[in-house]
């Protein structure tokens, strides 16, 4: 598939060029010798992430005849989530998509291990990655890219009927502000109904929390969704609490799946490699441990 050929030739370039700086100078010393094999590290990972991209892979699928568009702010340049959405046969099927980080940075790498040093310290969602890596992942209207796709099928009272999790091809045609699809709805755009009518369905059922925001309310019935799926045939993941942001591997009534905005949220990465690469890293439950008590101690 096609991927961002400049901003890997962008990237390997500046590397080199702040390497042979660094060579130049010639006066080593243990600081010095750290930041060379520090750049030369975050080379070797960028050179072997775009040839990760071309490489063939048995296990993914090329995602074709869905209308798939992203929403959100205006003037937004990161667009890590995109969606498509059909009613057929009286089911609700809705399909959302999200940048495969997983499949490209690999546990203990200098990315892995910033990407999880920020989550920790950061309460915010703030970028995980560094910003070349960030711009090589979103998302691009008219370009296809590798997701993961989380599909699911409602019936017709919003009841889940399955989810299949899996690695996508996907092409977006479309990127709406939240204006936009306010127009659309106006309109009466298929789409844009359709969506509503799940918020709808989902509206009232006991245990989702809402927002005034469709496209955000949504994410997190999902993740509620996905959350007791995944409880219920015995997957593991990492389940976040929507009071107090804690983490956990057993869920309860206040926790849901993070699984949308993984260049935001190494959680959601964290869970892409749970859900479809094995998590070999850490031991699931001492991971959550770290994470929670370093969320204690930056409080105290």
């Amino acid at each position: 598939f096609e991927n961002d050929d400049y901003d890997i030739v962008n990237f390997t370039v500046k590397k080199i060029k702040r390497v042979i700086e660094l060579l130049d100078r010639n006066d080593f010393y243990l600081q010095k010798s750290k930041m060379i094999l520090k750049q030369l590290n975050e080379l070797k990972e960028m050179i072997k992430l775009g040839s990760m991209s071309v490489r063939e892979d048995n296990n993914i699928k090329e995602v074709k005849g869905e209308y798939i568009f992203s929403i959100d702010k205006e003037g937004t340049k990161i667009i890590e989530d995109a969606l498509s959405i059909q009613k057929k046969d009286g089911n609700y099927y809705i399909n959302f998509y999200t940048p495969d980080v997983a499949s490209f940075i690999e546990d203990d790498s200098s990315l892995d291990k910033r990407a999880f040093e920020k989550f920790k310290s950061d309460g915010r969602r703030n970028y995980s990655l560094p910003r070349e890596q960030t711009y090589m992942f979103r998302f691009l209207q008219g370009r296809k890219k590798r997701a993961i796709g989380y599909h699911f099928v409602l019936d017709s009272e919003g009841e889940l009927k399955s989810i299949k999790i899996e690695k996508n091809i996907i092409k977006l045609y479309n990127s709406y502000t939240f204006d936009d699809f306010n127009a659309l709805l106006e309109n009466i755009d298929k789409n844009a109904i359709c969506l509503k009518e799940i918020y709808q369905l989902l509206e009232h059922r006991e245990g989702f929390v809402h927002s005034s925001n469709l496209l955000q309310s949504l994410i997190l019935d999902f993740g509620n969704l996905l959350g007791k799926y995944l409880n219920a045939t015995a997957t593991p993941c990492l389940y976040k609490n929507l009071e107090n942001g804690t983490i956990s591997s057993i869920p309860n009534p206040d926790f849901y799946v993070e699984f949308t905005s993984p260049l935001r949220s190494y959680l959601s990465i964290m869970n892409q490699k749970i859900l479809l690469n094995g998590y070999t890293n850490k031991n699931i439950e001492e991971q959550v441990q770290e994470i929670n008590n370093s969320k204690k101690a930056k409080k105290k």
